[in-house]
């Protein structure tokens, strides 16, 4: 199943000039050389179609933080890039409690470092 998920991010990230990297146990790290602003309204994009692998379907989350990091910003949350990629990780914790499975690291409490509840939308058929 990874390896179908890691399949899909290449395909996207090289679709967008960028470049995807497994980064630890079923977590990914897509990089891009443009302003993410420029890519968000194509990650829905990656959750469709349905990703099937042998007959199960298999969902995952975006987490989403950018920036260009070069060097420590001192008392900055998002000072190097390793900040990035934890705010990423964090968003896409949050975003598992969601629809569209998509969160930005902005939505991350950055005080205790935590994604902070998830809370699933309404359903309306209710």
């Amino acid at each position: 199943m990874l390896k179908a998920v890691a399949e899909r991010l290449l395909g996207f990230a090289r679709h967008h000039r960028g470049e995807a990297y497994r980064y630890g146990g079923d977590e990914f790290a897509l990089l891009f050389p443009r302003l993410r602003q420029g890519l968000l309204p194509h990650l829905p994009s990656l959750l469709e179609p349905p990703l099937v692998v042998e007959g199960v379907a298999v969902s995952f989350s975006l987490g989403v933080s950018g920036g260009r990091r070069r060097r420590r910003r001192p008392g900055n949350p998002r000072a190097t890039a390793d900040d990035l990629i934890r705010l990423a990780s964090l968003a896409s914790t949050l975003a598992k409690g969601r629809p569209e499975k998509i969160a930005l690291g902005e939505e991350v409490s950055l005080a205790s470092g935590r994604a902070p509840e998830a809370t699933p939308s309404p359903d309306p058929g209710c």
